[in-house]
């Protein structure tokens, strides 16, 4: 996490996976990319603040990771309980850049 004047960033290396709401984070990003594939994905159900996670996957076999990012959304929002306990709805955006050979 680095912090300038104005902005609070996360950056994100190679291999490595990072959740953040607005109110932790400003920027969220990855650098040096260059044959490397970039997850994005956010997250709303309009009960909580919205989460957005980033992962920079350099090679295969990360789907535990991933599965563990989408797990992460689901905790997120369902920590903010409706009257039944659990928020009904939550969309998510899904966001890929980037490739490798």
């Amino acid at each position: 996490k680095y912090s300038d004047i104005d902005n609070i960033v996360l950056n994100i290396f190679q291999g490595e996976i990072a959740s953040a709401t607005a109110s932790q984070v400003d920027i969220l990003m990855s650098a040096k990319a260059t044959t490397c594939h970039i997850v994005a994905i956010r997250s709303n159900s309009g009960e909580v603040e919205a989460l957005s996670s980033l992962t920079h996957i350099d090679k295969a076999g990360y789907e535990n990771s991933l599965r563990e990012m989408i797990l992460e959304h689901k905790l997120h929002h369902n920590c903010g309980k409706k009257s039944s306990g659990r928020i009904s709805k939550i969309e998510m955006d899904l966001h890929i850049m980037g490739g490798f050979d």
